[in-house]
Formats: C-alpha cells, sequence, structure tokens
C-alpha cells in the first residue's frame, strides 16, 4: 500500500513525527534498526528550562514547553502508559557566586515562572559531600523514555506502521512527484535516525558533531526521590528504586559501547561526592546526534524536495522534538516558510 510518508528511526524525534502524522490522518511507515542503540533509549528525559553556570532559559523553552507537555500528554493517553513526570531540579549552589548568580535571576522577567525565590526542597547533609546551598527549578519535567519508545513502537507495529529492520540507503529511488524505497511508494520521507545521520548520503554534508555519552544506572541509599539534582552531573530517580547519573561527554569515540574512560569519570564523581552508601547496576552508553551550530538541522534537501530531516537535537532532545516536528510537518504540509531559529546549513 501507498504511503504519505516513511519516516527513518524510531527515537523520540521519529515518534514525535509519526505522533504528528497520526494526529493529521497521514499514513506512514517507519524503519527503525534494533541493533543500534538510540540516545533517546538511555536518555534521563529531561525537561529542564534553565541551564547553564550563568542560569539562562533554555533556547526558546517559553515556546517548546507548552508543546512538549501537549505532545507528550498525548501520547501518553495513546499508549495509556505514564510518561510524564512534573519533578523539580535541585541545583546545588557551591559557592556565594552561585548563589548570588541565581538569586539575581528570579525576578527577571520571565524567569520567576522557572526558578524558585527560596528553597524547600530536601536537605542532602547526609548522603552529599562539600555542600554549600540548594536552589529550586520549577515547570521541569522527567518523560520516560524507556516506556515512551516501547509502548509506542508496539502500538504502531500491531497497526503495521512499523519494520523493525536497518533503512538501506541505496535501495531508495527518488522521483519528481513521489519516491520508492524497495517495493513501497511514498509521497515523502523523513530522516530522523539520529547520530547515524552522518552515514546518510543525502545529508552527511551538514557539520554534525555527533558526542558519545555515558551514564551509570545506580542504588543509592537514602537519597531523597521527590527531586532531579543537579550537582556536577544529574542524578534522576530511575524506575521504582534505581537514579540515573550522568552524563559524560566524549567528541573522540572509537564506538559505542561503554568505556573504562567514562567509566572511570563517573565512578570518581561517585566516590568523590557520595556520602552514603551506593552500588552500581548499569553502565550505557550511546552517541548524541549534535550538531556544530548546538541547534537541530530541520528541513528540506536543496536538491530533493520529497526528503526532509529532522536531527541534531542534542542534549535537550526531549524538549525540541515535539515543537519541531509539528513545525517540519507543517512546513510540508502547509508551506511554512524557514524559521529565523534555525541554522540554514545547505537546507531549505
Amino acid at each position: 500500500m501507498d504511503v504519505d510518508y516513511i519516516i527513518v528511526g524510531q527515537g523520540v524525534a521519529g515518534i514525535c513525527l509519526a505522533h504528528e502524522l497520526n494526529k493529521r490522518n497521514l499514513s506512514y511507515l517507519a524503519y527503525d534498526d534494533q541493533n543500534l542503540k538510540s540516545a533517546s533509549e538511555i536518555s534521563s528525559g529531561l525537561i529542564n528550562p534553565i541551564t547553564g553556570r550563568k542560569y539562562v532559559k533554555s533556547w526558546m523553552i517559553d515556546q517548546l514547553l507548552p508543546v512538549a507537555i501537549e505532545t507528550y500528554g498525548e501520547i501518553e493517553q495513546a499508549t495509556k502508559c505514564k510518561i510524564i513526570n512534573n519533578i523539580p531540579i535541585v541545583r546545588a549552589l557551591h559557592n556565594p557566586n552561585d548563589e548570588n548568580e541565581f538569586y539575581s535571576k528570579v525576578n527577571h522577567q520571565n524567569y520567576e515562572e522557572y526558578m524558585s525565590d527560596h528553597y524547600d526542597g530536601p536537605s542532602y547533609s547526609n548522603v552529599l559531600n562539600d555542600t554549600f546551598s540548594f536552589a529550586r527549578i520549577k515547570n521541569s519535567f522527567n518523560i520516560d523514555t524507556s516506556e515512551l519508545i516501547r509502548n509506542f513502537k508496539k502500538i504502531e507495529k500491531g497497526k503495521g506502521n512499523l519494520i523493525e529492520e536497518k533503512f538501506e540507503y541505496d535501495e531508495l529511488k527518488i522521483f519528481d512527484t513521489h519516491l520508492k524505497y524497495k517495493d513501497q511508494k511514498a509521497n515523502h520521507i523523513l530522516f530522523a535516525e539520529g547520530a547515524n545521520a552522518r552515514f546518510n548520503p543525502y545529508f552527511n554534508m551538514l557539520p554534525f558533531r555527533p558526542v558519545k555519552g555515558e551514564v551509570f544506572i545506580c542504588e543509592l541509599s537514602d537519597f531523597p526521590r521527590s527531586h532531579i539534582l543537579k550537582y556536577h552531573k544529574f542524578i534522576v530517580p530511575y524506575g521504582d528504586d534505581l537514579f540515573w547519573i550522568g552524563g559524560t561527554y566524549e567528541w573522540d569515540f572509537q564506538d559505542t559501547s561503554p568505556s573504562e574512560k567514562g567509566s572511570t569519570e563517573l565512578h570518581s564523581f561517585l566516590k568523590t561526592y557520595m556520602k552514603c552508601d551506593w552500588k552500581i547496576v548499569d553502565h550505557q552508553a550511546a552517541i548524541r546526534p549534535a550538531t556544530k551550530f548546538r541547534k537541530p538541522f530541520i528541513g528540506s534537501h536543496i536538491t530533493y524536495s520529497n526528503l526532509h530531516i529532522m536531527n541534531g537535537l542534542g542534549t535537550k532532545g526531549i524538549s525540541l522534538a515535539p515543537f519541531w516536528a509539528k513545525f517540519l510537518i507543517s512546513k510540508i504540509q502547509e508551506g511554512l516558510t524557514y524559521h529565523h531559529e534555525l541554522p540554514s546549513c545547505e537546507l531549505n
């Protein structure tokens, strides 16, 4: 059967594209390589509105957050699976300068929505070393990406919309009015294959800058679970009784497997800062699809107008994916113009 779209990749970006197509009653067939671990699968799932050492608003957060909450809420209803957790983030303030920097921002225009003017979170004095004070970030969320991916793919596979196999680029034939992949005819193709986009012959001219990230899944004795903690690294409640700790950043990597270098860095963090007992349950690694410009590539091929890409979402992919999926499908279906926030990099 002919379809409106083919989607390559079913991480969070691909799922948000599929969800947007479902909402518009547009048909699609998705391809996803089960032998590859995507960054989405080991993600902390954070939507963090305040970032960096200067405590600034995340890029476009005022526009991204409403769309993200709406989209994940719709997927939650469609899958009948709880995936959204509205959970505050605690930022450790390591000295008086950090404290002054944070609280000087609280009364700035539009920052009061995200930054609390007082700290009423848990005490970490019995579980952490070397703490000065803490501050609380509001309107932050944790998306259970493993549940999201597993349940969405299960439903779409049951509907015949998902084929779990590697996409072979040399099998794609492009025509003026349509394209064919093997025996499948479609009007458009959406590439959302994460870090593997650097091997995509149609878009590998783009300045991707993939980065390897590694995380520990740990048991932490008596550690508070009501908040996410940013204390040099993120400590995120994970499952019923575990914690996600990460991540690392490695731009010069040889493979996608957990490494001794990553293990050493994460072990050093635990040994240096944890006062409580801890136990490592799992060590995971994946490649983040980052870009030279630290902004995503969203658009159409400069020569082939029915080839499109949504990639380079990086560490903030959970907050970015719903907004840009909606934008890209609207751009294709309704002819929306180029978005001024995006890099032009050979895209229309």
